[in-house]
């Protein structure tokens, strides 16, 4: 009798379409696993890191050191980089700032042969530096001006800008030449707006 039943299963028309869809279900799941387990190793770097050191700094500074504007006086800052004697060919900045207070207007590099790429979004303006391969010139910076960035003040008050360690996945952070990831020393400054 159970090879009566056996057969008849066997033989049932819809038996190989069921005993398909278990199969592509079971790899499915097992692949599905294997994805999962590969998400939870640990991702290995290919970029060194440094600890951050009181030697390596990126500041603000205003233009002719200047810290009160009235309102619609555009709040010119640079930032300047030290870097402790290593060549230095890229730079990332988190700047920090109050969106109900000022209006982001621009940014731009100050270094020859060097671009920027920016991005403007909630409280906080995103700047990438990098320096052109084809120079081969070392860029070594102690208190250099290497960027600009302007904001329009829209009211009154004393406020911060903030040069952000970090926020979220986004550091501000050196890359020297043997693509070692710097995280600087920053700062904040405080400006009167009347």
């Amino acid at each position: 009798m159970a090879q009566l039943r056996q057969s008849r299963y066997h033989h049932h028309p819809h038996y190989r379409v069921f005993v398909g869809i278990v199969a592509v279900l079971a790899i499915g799941l097992w692949l599905l696993s294997l994805y999962v387990f590969q998400l939870q190793k640990p991702q290995t770097k290919s970029v060194e890191e440094a600890a951050p050191t009181s030697k390596e700094t990126a500041v603000f500074q205003t233009q002719n050191q200047k810290t009160r504007f009235a309102v619609g006086e555009n709040v010119v800052l640079n930032i300047a980089v030290s870097s402790d004697g290593r060549d230095i060919v890229g730079m990332d900045f988190l700047v920090g700032y109050d969106m109900d207070a000022f209006s982001f207007s621009t940014a731009s590099v100050l270094l020859p042969s060097w671009t920027l790429a920016q991005v403007d979004r909630e409280s906080k303006v995103s700047l990438t530096v990098s320096k052109n391969p084809d120079i081969q010139t070392p860029s070594v910076f102690d208190s250099t001006k290497v960027v600009r960035v302007v904001f329009t003040p829209k009211k009154r008050g004393k406020y911060t800008f903030s040069l952000l360690p970090a926020t979220g996945a986004e550091k501000t952070q050196l890359v020297d030449v043997s693509v070692t990831r710097i995280f600087p020393t920053v700062n904040n400054l405080t400006v009167e707006i009347y």
